[in-house]
């Protein structure tokens, strides 16, 4: 079977999906208080990246032979350069999976792809996506 996980770091919460066959399928989502003692200048607390890897890790062990993306969004644009910089590699070197902190206007690109073919309308359309650490609003 040809799967890949894809994981969903957002301010409170990280969701893991499964794709496969065209769909995606929520496997199971945890709560990590990742906005508790976050300084844009410093990253997440240590206790919280300790907790990000040791999950991370577990999901690889159980799927090793599975692509797994990260996607990271919310409080995590919200980090300075070097913060940024320091998160990714230390997410790299200990599980060697990429920590994609992605932009909102791709978050909001993601979003109006999710919905082609799911809505028709001759009017625009809002778009309200809201989370944790962030509401984006699109228009279509």
């Amino acid at each position: 079977m040809n799967k890949t996980i894809l994981v969903d770091v957002g301010s409170s919460t990280l969701k893991v999906y499964e794709q496969s066959l065209g769909t995606v399928t929520l496997i199971w989502a945890k709560s990590i208080a990742f906005k508790t003692d976050f300084n844009p200048n410093i990253g997440i607390s240590q206790s919280n990246m300790k907790e990000l890897v040791r999950t991370l890790t577990e999901l690889k062990t159980k799927n090793p032979s599975v692509q797994i993306k990260l996607f990271a969004t919310a409080i995590f644009r919200k980090l300075e350069s070097k913060a940024k910089k320091d998160i990714v590699d230390k997410i790299y070197l200990s599980t060697g999976l990429h920590f994609n902190i992605i932009s909102q206007d791709l978050e909001n690109f993601y979003l109006q792809s999710a919905l082609i073919g799911k809505y028709q309308s001759s009017e625009p359309v809002l778009l309200v996506n809201i989370g944790g650490g962030s509401t984006e609003l699109v228009v279509t």
